[in-house]
């Protein structure tokens, strides 16, 4: 694993204003065959669940967040893995992230329920938390199927402005 993030909870390296990096090599392999974008993401998910248990990290799928003060205007915010022991959120990102308007609108999205007591509400299971408190957000990146992963400097710069930790889970 590369990481910007310190995992077992508290701050994360790039709020503190450093750079650090270590690694965890052989936990994901990259998958063959013709996938969908929605095929492929899915696939990303569960890698980064798996390899998040292999460092103690146990998390779930299907979690919306609905922030208390505006639950029905707001559509909610989707997140890929949340540990509900900790707080913390997940989004994984299987093969290599370029920049770009979208990266800002979902790390927007992301960073207004950071620190915010919000409703959970899970479409796998159907449970309901009425008051939840995110405490962190880290971006995951696992290879593709080419074997190639990693975020590039306007991901990494953006992630940063924003405030979120990032790690890579390396073949």
């Amino acid at each position: 694993m590369v990481s910007n993030a310190a995992i077992g909870g508290g701050i994360g390296w790039n709020q503190a204003g450093w750079s650090f990096g270590f690694a965890v090599v052989g936990l994901t392999a990259g998958i063959g065959g013709e996938e969908s974008a929605p095929m492929v993401g899915q696939e990303g998910v569960r890698e980064v669940q798996i390899d998040l248990a292999s460092v103690g990290r146990i998390t779930e799928q299907g979690w919306v967040a609905y922030p208390a003060e505006s639950r029905f205007l707001n559509p909610g915010v989707q997140i890929d893995l949340l540990d509900l022991t900790t707080g913390d959120m997940y989004d994984a990102k299987k093969g290599p992230s370029g920049g770009g308007a979208g990266i800002q609108v979902e790390l927007e999205r992301q960073m207004s329920i950071v620190g915010q007591t919000v409703e959970l509400r899970n479409t796998i299971t159907g449970k309901v938390i009425p008051e939840f408190l995110i405490k962190s957000n880290t971006w995951v990146g696992v290879a593709n199927r080419f074997g190639k992963f990693g975020f590039n400097a306007s991901v990494k710069g953006s992630l940063n402005a924003y405030q979120t930790s990032w790690m890579y889970f390396l073949p």
